[in-house]
């Protein structure tokens, strides 16, 4: 039921990213998320993904908050180091996952562990497309 709140453990290792996605994907569904705005979701979700698996440290952890108004996706490693925005070359393979989280996402941000140990996680948010349809806001058509 929506709203909620729900998490899982994810592998340190590639394998788990797809099964993790696909996680997320039938989550947004079951809350009513457009087909069009889970497809963005489900790209920053690998991304955040990958980097954790690509250059965080164990435990990893993906989170996935659905409220009347937006959709929150974190993913949570035991690293301190936040992910930086790079400027990749057309030929290299790797570093777009950051323009991506900076370029569709509504919101991204890095929240440190405090009292629990080192770690970080890094959330990323959507405005839901429906957030503002009369029926979501009390209005009438």
């Amino acid at each position: 039921a929506c709203p909620t709140r729900v998490s899982r453990s994810v592998e340190h290792t590639t394998a788990a990213i797809s099964p993790t996605r696909r996680w997320v994907d039938d989550i947004l569904e079951s809350c009513g998320i457009s087909r069009d705005q889970r497809r963005t979701i489900m790209l920053l979700a690998s991304e955040t993904l990958t980097n954790a698996v690509q250059h965080a440290v164990d435990p990893l952890e993906a989170i996935v908050e659905v409220s009347n108004a937006l959709v929150r996706v974190g993913v949570r490693d035991g690293s301190p180091d936040e992910p930086t925005l790079h400027d990749p070359a057309p030929h290299e393979t790797g570093g777009r996952g950051v323009q991506f989280l900076d370029r569709f996402a509504d919101r991204w941000f890095v929240e440190h562990r405090a009292a629990d140990g080192p770690g970080k996680t890094v959330w990323f948010e959507l405005a839901r497309d429906d957030a503002l349809s009369p029926e979501r806001v009390g209005g009438s058509r």
